[in-house]
């Protein structure tokens, strides 16, 4: 189970006081201390039958079953600690608390948690502090000559409800301490929450560090409408009450709209007494003159004026510092800036552990809980759960919104709704301001602060992505002329309504999606200004594209790609205002750019779906010979994306049809393509002659054409076609020549080109025909050199296919942990990708290694695991066979020879059609014969003579070696005589590199050969 609601648990906390002036002070005698003031707590919960949970920083979380349990731990830790020679003054606090926690794998979140954390942060270095839950529970089963001292109710730094506080008492730990560091310690008006304040800490921690600078007076906590903002401010506040003498003043300045009756606020919490002879402003610089203080001024763009009145305070009053929040900065000299970022997102795709880690995710169970209490993060629940949180970009205010709307829905039925709308998301608590009741109401409010050219520039960036000043200036001379849009972005940034941020791709703007759609509700309330908007936008990034598309060839290729991909949401949006407007010219101008990003960036799904729309739209077009041959091309492309993620279906095969129909009449030039693509199809299904015939119409085109991409294509179809059909030599000069010419900044790509780089695909192709043929030292360097490339490329598919094969690799020379680690390597890229048919490859390499190692069980469901994935692909058939060639060799080893046999029959009808039967088949089904209960030896011996004299005659020396090994092996078993150690010697000593490799080990062992000699 990934996720549970805990039965109450106890929740011990711990924490070095003053850690950080110690280890200033004496590094080497603190790393020694807190190596044995961890083992001295470990001691202390292991003793008490608790388990250590996590450490952080200088401290310890561990959990009980039982309250007692953690009091007889924290007893027993005080008192070695305190006895202890540690080699450093360690002074350690312990906080103690009980509830209900939801664990995730090894670890716990929720309220009872942070409220533990909070108790233990209130005390001092040698106390042990209580909740009043821990003591009802506990107090009749104390630790022997210990009970509790009640220290009253106190408000912690959570702002939430107050807690009952008690100490541990003991006459072996220490027991006067200073007051407890809570609320009430220094003076502040900080209101109760009725909620937990979670996550954050990595942004109080930072907000803190600037507070406590003594060069800064001034931080604004800035963020648009729904981030958080106040609540952040609120609990930076609380945390630092302790550094201010005079305490921490709150004042809220949403109702105010001028910079007197701001200051007239800050007064009324003050508490000043009036003067008639001075205005707030200088009533307030005599109030605070000397007064150690933390001014909280919340909501302040509502009154940006008074600026300058804040600026002057600090000058006058040395010892007072603001923290305030803001939709838009203060813009005075003291300031400085502290932009609050969304909450921590999900992966929906992380297992449930990882999800709810996610600061987003807290929030939403947390809140959810409150109108859903039997709400659980499972498997079930955990990946709409983060999905919406993606969707509200991290926004609290947007997710306790839609966490009060599961009163109605479940989190799947949620998602599916937030998927169209916001508005479901309603209203919150009617305990909050009317501003934030209502996201949209919240983002509103920043969009009535806006002047008429801001609103114009705000409404028409709904319609960008992230993008470049150079974008939205050229659109908006078009859209909104007239006016200077730097300035008016600028204010946009500054009121936390447009994002700016460095980026690899230089500095670009985007909106929060819940502040982009409420900008587009607003612009489509005017659809000729809308239609304008839209229009500029798609005219823009088509002539960008188009530009982008000139610089692709050569070495700038790689940059044009990434700025490409920058701009990725902006392509999509124009190419979709052009396919609802049919407009083909403008979609022929931008498909090629397109099409190139998406195959590099591995994006096969969307580049289907790109052909698809491009020749909806064709179809309705007047006909020409340009459409008839960007027709062509969209088809041939198109078939070959499908083959990319499916592999061989029916769709894929009528796409083929489709083509073929069209280049009956075709030109030289645009056959080309549809001959590439059909020479993979054939490869795909063991059709060797046809793709031979493919290669050779190829080869003839690019001589006439002097086409050097063209020339490196034909030979790698030629070199597969002759190689796979049986003679190797030849086939592997064709790839050599591949590989030769193949310039990775020249020939990375084609239009409209998909699958595996050929000079990726040389290597692989290669290599493992080496690796069969006895060169065993180079095939493990040309396969090597195929993932190389492929990551030199950056093509992602090209990465898969080349991890696939390495890792198949490792498995013949059963190095099964590393095949386990390319495998694991495998399935990451799959799924960055989505890669069907190599997801599924992943699972059977790790299956089929696991079994290897020996834990057969695993191995075996993994593999079936696979292979069900498998059945679902209606992959190639020349997956097929290798896939029931690694099936049956896994069940052979997990004790179910006959079902391996059974396997390795059928995959050897499937291959009996083509032009050759894999040797290695008939190998494995010998070593299958073997393994039954009741060993069928001279059917396993007929295998390998099968097998080995099938590789004699194809030159295939390792597998050779593999089937002699086997028969001499078998023979002497079976006492037959001679046992044709002859043979297995001569093809031995062929031999003269990868020495050290499984097989040439073994066939010395059975020859009694030592390493150095070679048989000969």
């Amino acid at each position: 189970v990934d996720s549970y609601t805990a039965p109450m648990r106890a929740f011990m906390f711990t924490d070095i006081e003053a850690s950080t002036r110690l280890w200033e002070e004496q590094p080497e005698e603190m790393s020694r201390a807190l190596e044995r003031h961890y083992a001295i707590l470990t001691e202390a919960v292991d003793a008490a039958t608790g388990t250590v949970v996590k450490t952080m920083g200088d401290g310890m979380v561990a959990v009980f079953d039982t309250p007692a349990a953690a009091l007889a731990a924290a007893l027993s830790a005080q008192r070695d600690l305190s006895s202890a020679d540690l080699g450093a003054p360690l002074r350690v606090r312990i906080g103690i608390h009980a509830g209900e926690a939801e664990a995730h794998g090894e670890d716990y979140f929720g309220p009872v948690m942070n409220r533990t954390a909070r108790i233990m942060a209130a005390g001092h270095g040698g106390q042990v502090l209580l909740s009043g839950t821990v003591a009802a529970v506990a107090s009749g089963d104390l630790p022997a000559g210990s009970s509790m001292r009640d220290l009253g109710t106190h408000r912690l730094k959570d702002l939430t409800l107050p807690e009952h506080l008690y100490q541990l008492l003991h006459p072996d730990i220490a027991d006067g301490f200073p007051p407890l560091r809570t609320l009430e310690a220094n003076p502040n008006n900080l209101p109760l929450q009725t909620t937990e304040f979670l996550g954050r800490r990595s942004e109080i921690t930072a907000i803190r560090s600037m507070l406590e600078s003594p060069t800064t007076r001034l931080v604004t906590i800035l963020g648009p409408g729904g981030a958080g903002k106040t609540r952040l401010g609120l609990q930076v506040a609380a945390e630092s009450i302790d550094r201010f003498r005079d305490g921490v003043v709150f004042v809220d300045l949403a109702p105010e709209r001028d910079p007197d009756a701001a200051f007239e606020a800050v007064v009324r919490a003050l508490d000043v007494p009036s003067a008639a002879s001075s205005g707030p402003l200088g009533l307030l610089e005599s109030h605070l003159r000397d007064t150690e203080m933390l001014l909280l001024l919340d909501n302040f763009e509502q009154v940006t004026e008074a600026a300058a009145g804040v600026a002057q305070l600090l000058t006058r009053c040395p010892g007072l510092k603001v923290l305030v929040t803001s939709r838009e900065t203060l813009r005075v000299r003291a300031e400085h800036v502290y932009p609050v970022p969304p909450l921590s997102l999900p992966d929906p795709r992380d297992p449930v552990a990882a999800i709810a880690e996610a600061e987003s995710v807290q929030l939403f169970i947390e809140r959810a809980r409150a109108v859903r209490p039997t709400l659980v993060l499972d498997d079930d629940t955990a990946p709409a759960v983060a999905m919406i949180c993606l969707r509200l970009d991290g926004l609290p205010l947007a997710i306790e919104l839609a966490a009060a709307r599961l009163n109605l829905f479940d989190p799947v039925a949620l998602l599916e709704r937030l998927k169209d709308r916001l508005d479901i998301l309603g209203s919150g608590g009617r305990d909050l301001p009317d501003r934030q009741r209502t996201l949209w109401g919240a983002i509103g409010w920043s969009h009535e602060l806006l002047d008429e050219a801001e609103c114009s520039v705000f409404e028409m960036l709904s319609v960008f992505s992230s993008t470049r000043l150079e974008s939205i200036e050229a659109v908006a001379d078009v859209a909104v002329p007239s006016l200077d849009v730097v300035d008016v972005l600028a204010s946009l940034v500054d009121k936390s309504l447009l994002r700016s941020e460095d980026t690899p791709a230089g500095r670009r703007f985007s909106m929060l999606l819940m502040i982009k759609e409420f900008a587009a509700e607003r612009l489509a309330e005017d659809p000729a200004r809308e239609e304008a908007v839209r229009r500029a936008h798609a005219e823009h990034f088509g002539d960008y594209t188009i530009e982008l598309s000139g610089r692709l060839t050569g070495s700038g290729r790689q940059a044009v790609l990434d700025e490409l991909a920058a701009d990725i949401g902006n392509l999509r949006t124009a190419w979709r205002y052009w396919v609802d407007r049919g407009d083909v010219e403008q979609l022929l101008t931008m498909v090629s750019g397109l099409w190139a990003l998406h195959d590099a960036k591995g994006w096969y799904h969307a580049a289907i779906e790109l052909a698809t729309e491009a020749l909806g739209v064709l179809a309705g077009a007047e006909p020409s010979p340009r459409r008839r041959a960007e027709e062509l091309t969209l088809r041939t492309s198109l078939a070959r994306g499908l083959m990319a993620v499916k592999g061989y279906d029916v769709e894929v095969e009528q796409a083929y049809k489709d083509v073929l129909e069209l280049t009956r009449d075709a030109g030289a030039v645009q056959q080309y393509p549809v001959l590439r693509s059909l020479a993979t199809y054939y490869m795909n299904i063991a059709d060797f002659a046809n793709a031979r015939v493919m290669g050779e119409r190829i080869l003839e085109m690019a001589t006439a054409e002097g086409d050097a991409t063209m020339l490196i294509e034909g030979h790698f179809v030629m070199g597969a076609g002759i190689a796979f059909g049986g003679d190797l030599e030849r086939g592997i000069g064709h790839f050599d020549q591949v590989i030769a010419s193949f310039d990775p900044k020249v020939h990375g790509a084609g239009r409209f080109r998909l699958g595996p780089q050929s000079g990726v695909s040389a290597r692989v192709a290669s290599g493992l025909l080496m690796w069969q043929m006895g060169h065993l030292d180079q095939a493990v360097g040309r396969l090597h050199g195929a993932l190389t490339l492929a990551e030199e490329l950056q093509h992602p598919y090209s990465v898969a296919y080349a991890l696939f094969h390495n890792g198949f690799l490792e498995l013949g020379r059963r190095r099964f942990d590393v095949c386990r680690q390319v495998a694991a390597r495998l399935a990451e890229v799959a799924g960055d990708h989505d890669y069907a048919v190599w997801r599924t490859m992943a699972t059977v390499l790790d299956g089929v290694s696991l079994t290897m190692l020996g834990d057969t069980d695993e191995g075996l469901r993994r593999t079936e695991a696979g292979i069900e994935l498998y059945r679902g692909l209606t992959t190639p058939p020349i997956f097929w066979p290798l896939v029931l060639h690694m099936r049956a060799l896994v069940h052979g080893h997990a004790g179910d020879p006959q079902r391996g046999i059974e396997l390795m029959d059928e995959a050897i009808a499937i291959v009996a059609g083509g032009d050759v039967t894999p040797p290695e088949f008939h190998i494995a089904k010998g070593d299958l014969l073997a393994r039954l209960p009741v060993p069928a030896l001279d059917a396993a011996a007929v295998a390998y003579e099968t097998a080995a004299r099938e590789s004699a005659v194809m030159g295939l020396h390792t597998l050779e070696l593999q089937a002699l090994t086997r028969t001499v092996a078998l023979r002497r078993a079976m006492g037959v005589s001679p046992d044709g150690a002859d043979a297995l010697e001569a093809v031995y000593g062929w031999f003269t590199e990868g020495l050290d490799e499984h097989d040439l080990v073994d066939a010395r062992s059975v020859l009694g050969l030592d390493r150095g000699r070679t048989g000969v």
